[in-house]
């Protein structure tokens, strides 16, 4: 197991249990970065099919030209500058690290366990 990395920890947490909180662009991002790096670009008419059906705005285009980690970096930092005190981060108890799920009641770092 990797060590435990808050930052990266958080982002993971934020870009997969967090999307009600997204706006559409920050929503767009995270759908972008999560395509190959040269998807946006691409010449296969598959690929360039999907991207042009998201219809990215121009603002979408600037925050994934920072590239793919910046921009989804600039997504959770967004996301928790404007509704941090609505979302619930789930942490371990024992240790205080961020869980895998909102739901979880493991920790998968320390190995507590609150059923």
């Amino acid at each position: 197991m990797k060590p435990y990395d808050e930052e990266l920890v958080l982002r993971s947490y934020v870009i997969q249990w967090c999307r009600e909180f997204m706006t559409k662009l920050e929503n767009d991002v995270i759908v972008c970065s999560q395509l190959t790096p040269d998807s946006l670009d691409n010449p296969d008419p598959v690929v360039r099919q999907k991207v042009s059906s998201l219809g990215l705005s121009p603002e979408s285009r600037a925050v994934l030209d920072l590239g793919m980690e910046e921009a989804r970096q600039w997504v959770v930092d967004h996301v928790l500058d404007r509704e941090g005190d609505r979302i619930c981060i789930n942490r371990c108890p024992s240790c205080n690290w961020i869980v895998r799920t909102p739901l979880a009641q493991q920790c998968l770092w320390c190995g507590h366990d609150w059923h």
